[in-house]
């Protein structure tokens, strides 16, 4: 994370995500890789932090619905 500006206490925040980049991970097979980015912002509409963040997801969400029953 990086604050680009001061966050007070009673600030509201706002965040924003998106989607940078996606791709099949090489070493779990059925996974893939996805990278985005969140801004937050502050009631005056400033950015005053941002992260870049990486998480697995699978590719076929529909069998691991079936396999999980979730």
């Amino acid at each position: 994370m990086r604050f680009t500006a001061p966050v007070f206490v009673g600030d509201t925040l706002y965040a924003e995500t998106e989607i940078t980049g996606h791709r099949l991970s090489q070493s779990r097979p059925g996974t893939g890789i996805v990278t985005c980015r969140t801004t937050g912002h502050n009631q005056d509409g400033n950015a005053v932090v941002t992260s870049t963040r990486s998480f697995f997801v699978p590719v076929d969400a529909d069998a691991v619905r079936d396999h999980t029953s979730y």
